[in-house]
């Protein structure tokens, strides 16, 4: 992304751009390496401006920009909807601050081109993926602690919502090209497929074979919230075909046996 001439003939003769690229931090498992946030920045804001630019020089017919649901931050509000106010640096969970502030940042530069260009740019913000054959799961730590057998503490209430990524291709494909999705931006998740870290963390014991306890505290002020798809479907006609049920069977295929 930071090479201008080879991203320039990339997008020669394109009619449209999926950017999904990240240059990833050598801790990109946290992404809380303050001597990499630098390297971690250039990358990402130039490399999507470049691609930008490259894209309105190239005539580029629409322009989709893959976002994240983490740029809302810790919020107070239950679930969350497009016009809802963003704090990234307030993010507390893996994969740190750094990440939802450049994923905003990078947000704003393709509104921007679409205002002074008039460059057609969708932006989703994107849950966390999972696939048939396996979840992303949670903080690795607390993971490893399950399989050791040890105590594992969660908060009340908190919890994750995720989406297959078939339902994610879906709805880039019923953006592409539709003028009802130019300039705007999309959540793309489903809250049918929310499990609370309670829930999560026990299905994950089960299927290991752990004895691990968790236990479940008072529920925080301020937490991760749930990510409203109303305008997803009611603009594109988006119905997510995956719930809670394939999002369990993914975790139980990519849960390893306790230690």
């Amino acid at each position: 992304m930071l090479d201008r001439a080879l991203v320039g003939r990339a997008v020669d003769g394109v009619d449209v751009v999926y950017h999904l690229a990240i240059n990833w931090m050598k801790s990109h498992h946290t992404w809380k390496s303050v001597d990499e946030l630098a390297d971690f920045f250039d990358d990402n804001v130039r490399g999507t401006l470049n691609l930008l630019e490259a894209s309105n020089a190239a005539g580029v017919r629409h322009f989709l920009y893959s976002s994240s649901a983490v740029v809302y931050g810790m919020t107070k509000f239950p679930t969350v909807a497009e016009d809802t106010l963003c704090t990234p640096e307030t993010w507390a969970r893996d994969p740190g601050a750094a990440y939802p502030i450049m994923k905003l940042t990078a947000e704003k530069l393709c509104l921007l081109c679409s205002t002074v260009y008039s460059l057609p740019v969708t932006i989703f913000r994107v849950g966390v993926v999972f696939d048939d054959n396996r979840a992303i799961l949670p903080d690795p730590l607390f993971v490893d602690r399950i399989l050791k057998g040890e105590t594992v503490q969660v908060s009340k209430g908190v919890g994750r919502t995720s989406i297959h990524v078939d339902d994610v291709v879906s709805a880039f494909l019923l953006a592409t090209l539709n003028r009802k999705a130019y300039g705007q931006i999309f959540n793309l998740s489903n809250p049918e497929a929310f499990i609370p870290d309670g829930e999560l963390y026990r299905l994950i014991a089960r299927t290991a074979g752990s004895k691990s306890r968790i236990r479940v505290l008072t529920k925080p002020r301020l937490n991760p919230a749930i990510e409203s798809e109303e305008k997803t479907k009611s603009l594109l006609g988006w119905k997510p075909k995956n719930n809670l049920s394939s999002l369990k069977e993914a975790i139980r295929r990519g849960v390893p046996s306790a230690k």
